[in-house]
């Protein structure tokens, strides 16, 4: 349940501000209520759904964005450098179902991190994003380095952004979500100690813009899993799909 509550609370980021070609100083926030669906790797556990917020926020120094909460420490008009703090949503109950039954349960945790962010001139709304973080709670006690490359196509009044994206996820993070301990096998389930792995996504994010402040927004990202996830006695997927549907105001 704890994992459900955490979904509610979670605040998405709607990346629209380069669809309206607004200055900086003209940035409006955007406030609404989704729909967050999450179909995650392990064995029997039901699909997850659940009431998310969409909030965005931002300003000259800090911002909202993506469930990321930080400060912007440089900026110009094609780069960005910025400190932040975001929730690590992974983990599980031991009750999500019969298959993790005698595991252990694998908590959320708080990363903070370094981003930076280039705005390609010459690409025309082509952003390339690069992000560290570690584990700030000590509950997988590793690190996570994270690209990603997204074009804004404009179809006004329908936005649409397309990203890939890969990953490489730290052996203490690998093993601390999808191990498997001396201590947790079973007749059927062997004892596992994966190593660090690389991880690849695409997004697709659609915003239809109904009037100038009503806004529907969507969101389908699909993480491919690297063989060190999938060959866990826990783990029964190649990928996982998070969806989420809503509608904003802009204020």
């Amino acid at each position: 349940m704890k994992k459900y509550l955490l979904l509610v609370l979670a605040l998405f980021y709607v990346n629209v501000f380069n669809a309206y070609a607004i200055e900086k100083e003209d940035i409006p926030h955007l406030a609404g209520l989704g729909v967050l669906v999450y179909d995650g790797p392990y064995k029997g556990r039901d699909t997850q759904v659940a009431p998310a917020p969409i909030i965005c926020w931002e300003n000259d120094r800090f911002f909202v964005r993506e469930l990321k909460g930080g400060v912007i420490l440089y900026e110009t008009e094609e780069v960005e450098f910025d400190a932040f703090l975001k929730p690590r949503l992974s983990g599980y109950d031991n009750e999500d179902s019969n298959d993790l039954d005698g595991m252990d349960d694998r908590d959320y945790s708080l990363d903070g991190g370094l981003q930076f962010t280039w705005d390609i001139p010459v690409m025309g709304n082509l952003e390339l994003g690069t992000s560290v973080a570690g584990d700030l709670l000590s509950e997988y006690k590793g690190m996570e380095i994270e690209s990603t490359l997204s074009k804004l196509f404009d179809f006004t009044p329908v936005f649409v952004r397309l990203g890939i994206g890969v990953s490489w996820q730290s052996e203490s993070l690998v093993d601390y979500y999808y191990g498997v301990k001396s201590t947790e096998v079973t007749a059927t389930r062997s004892e596992y100690s994966p190593n660090s792995a690389v991880n690849g996504n695409i997004a697709l994010d659609v915003y239809l813009a109904l009037s100038e402040e009503w806004l529907v927004v969507s969101r389908v990202k699909c993480d491919f899993l690297n063989n060190e996830i999938k060959d866990s006695p826990i783990v029964d997927e190649d990928y996982t799909i998070t969806t989420l549907l809503g509608v904003t105001r802009m204020f």
